[in-house]
């Protein structure tokens, strides 16, 4: 016997007991109801309040990594640009008119020798430099540096091949002639590098500025 015959025989039956048994069932159903919908609110609340907890500690994460990706970032341009600053400073001493030191070719042959070499050092390091650091960029970036990085990379082995490599000075008869190649190296150096690194490097500082956000792109 289900709920509703037991109130109608409690009631003794007929249409008003009826009336009656219905109503109540109305009524307890609907109390059900809304205990069962208020369970469920309660429910949603409880997985939204959850949810949002979630979501705060994903954002939180995102902007934890961001901000450390943008240090990392900001940490391999200063020293990209260093290393390039560098090579610029052997590059000014190497290539500016030095009149007092060429009247000596016993002092002149040995410091462009080591002015060559440190050229040389310091355009490794930056192509070094320049891979360890390139998962922290964009391709787009990647590449104007790397053109900078290769145009630099490539004056500098071609001055260094026309000049000193292979050469040992205390070895050499013909220092005029060593010189000679010196001076030309040196002007083809001066040329190559402002025709060739200069454009490359102007567009990595427009680069650089934009994503230190001290010029718009």
């Amino acid at each position: 016997m289900n709920w509703p015959e037991l109130i109608l025989s409690a009631l003794g039956g007929g249409a008003t007991a009826l009336a009656v048994a219905v109503w109540l069932f109305r009524k307890w159903l609907a109390h059900r109801l809304s205990l069962e919908l208020e369970t469920h609110k309660s429910q949603l609340v409880q997985k939204s309040e959850i949810l949002k907890t979630e979501l705060s500690i994903y954002a939180h994460e995102q902007n934890v990594g961001l901000s450390r990706i943008d240090a990392q970032r900001s940490e391999a341009i200063l020293a990209i640009w260093a290393v390039l600053a560098e090579w610029h400073e052997v590059f000014v001493d190497l290539t500016a008119p030095n009149q007092r030191l060429d009247q000596d070719l016993s002092r002149a042959l040995p410091k462009y020798q080591e002015w060559a070499r440190k050229l040389m050092t310091v355009s490794n390091a930056l192509s070094v430099e320049v891979r360890n650091r390139a998962i922290l960029v964009d391709q787009t970036t990647y590449e104007i540096i790397a053109r900078c990085g290769q145009a630099v990379s490539d004056v500098t082995t071609d001055f260094y091949a026309a000049t000193f490599e292979g050469v040992v000075l205390t070895a050499i008869q013909d220092t005029g002639s060593l010189f000679e190649r010196v001076q030309l190296a040196r002007e083809n150096l001066r040329t190559s590098a402002a025709s060739n690194v200069q454009e490359f490097r102007s567009a990595l500082v427009h680069e650089f500025r934009v994503l230190m956000k001290a010029e718009k792109s």
